[in-house]
């Protein structure tokens, strides 16, 4: 291949192993990293020939570059090598060549294999990067849901010691009264004495309380299930609850196409649980839930005018916002706590559109 080209530049009186030669020395000579020369078959091929019989021993390695060439190009092998020579003249004894050429191709294939093992390591070495990595955000997992496990048990120990104590101080003491108020009139009635009006009104007005008392301390304890075709009504009965201490209303400014009963369901928990902490601990005067939609979500937020969130402790936020954080992850969306600069607090929930079938 070198004479032929060579011979095209008009230069058919230099032989091809001296120019193979002449272009190595100006390699070696321009090249700034002489562990990159180590690297090309002339130099392998100069240390398989320090490894020949002294006579043929230091022999040009551009010729027996060449001479490699010349077999690769036909596709030989070094089995097949003899057979082919023919009229070509190789610049070593045949058997010598031979010699070369399999040392070569060993070398060559142990090259190559150093190097795809160099590559497996390196590969094996990230993907165990990957799998340490993945290990420990598994167990970072593992450790946080077995903390979330513990709180919600907590809070479940807190929900139940917090109804007894509402049944002891509210429904037990007004029975405890319509009680004795029954049996005054009882024995005023057996004395044939008059029984007053005011009397069995406030009899009523006690058994009133008592009942609607009894129907929030149920709904409390009844796990309610929405499901998406009820999730609008079911935010509008929510705002609308006798039982709110601040007044509530609802804010709807855009439609609501959810259609996942899972993600209606958890939104609705999420919600219910930011109006009831801002019943209990904002001290507002309005609690607004407002529906609107952003580019990319579906924004859910319930805001008071109230005290707002306290930024200046150090402790962290209570059970029922990791709650409520959890739920919010679970579907997809993503929750927010704010103190407003006017005063008061924002839940916000963050719902991409993608989620909501």
């Amino acid at each position: 291949e070198l004479r032929a080209r060579l011979a095209a530049l008009g230069a058919e009186g230099v032989r091809a192993s001296t120019f193979h030669s002449a272009a190595l020395a100006l390699l070696r000579r321009f090249q700034g990293d002489p562990g990159r020369i180590l690297a090309t078959k002339a130099l392998l091929l100069r240390r398989i020939g320090n490894g020949l019989p002294r006579p043929y021993r230091f022999r040009p390695a551009g010729d027996l570059a060449t001479e490699v060439e010349w077999a690769k190009n036909r596709r030989l092998t070094p089995e097949t090598y003899l057979a082919a020579l023919g009229d070509h003249e190789p610049p070593l004894p045949p058997d010598l060549s031979v010699r070369v050429f399999r040392e070569y191709e060993r070398k060559k294939a142990e090259a190559a294999l150093k190097k795809s093992r160099n590559l497996l390591e390196i590969r094996v070495r990230a993907r165990t990067a990957q799998l340490r990595a993945a290990n420990q955000e598994l167990n970072s997992e593992i450790n946080r849901r077995k903390g979330l496990e513990g709180q919600i048990l907590e809070i479940s120990d807190r929900e139940q010691e917090r109804l007894g104590q509402e049944l002891h101080d509210g429904l037990c003491q007004q029975l405890t009264a319509i009680g004795f108020l029954a049996r005054a009139t009882a024995l005023r009635l057996g004395d044939h004495r008059v029984v007053q009006r005011d009397e069995l009104e406030k009899i009523a007005q006690l058994i009133n309380s008592s009942v609607m008392d009894a129907r929030n301390i149920a709904r409390d304890l009844h796990r309610e299930e929405i499901d998406a075709a009820q999730f609008l009504s079911a935010l509008q009965e929510l705002v609308e609850r006798k039982i709110w201490q601040t007044s509530c209303r609802l804010d709807l400014e855009t439609k609501i196409n959810i259609e996942d009963d899972n993600v209606a369901s958890q939104l609705y928990r999420i919600l219910r649980e930011a109006i009831i902490n801002a019943n209990k601990h904002a001290r507002a005067s309005q609690i607004v839930l407002e529906v609107r939609r952003s580019k990319t979500d579906l924004v859910f937020s319930v805001t008071d005018n109230g005290v707002g969130f306290n930024t200046k402790t150090k402790t962290s936020p209570g059970l029922g916002f990791h709650i409520m954080k959890y739920r919010a992850g679970s579907i997809g969306a993503r929750l927010e706590f704010e103190s407003l600069k006017k005063g008061g607090a924002r839940v916000a929930i963050y719902l991409p559109m993608t989620v909501i079938k």
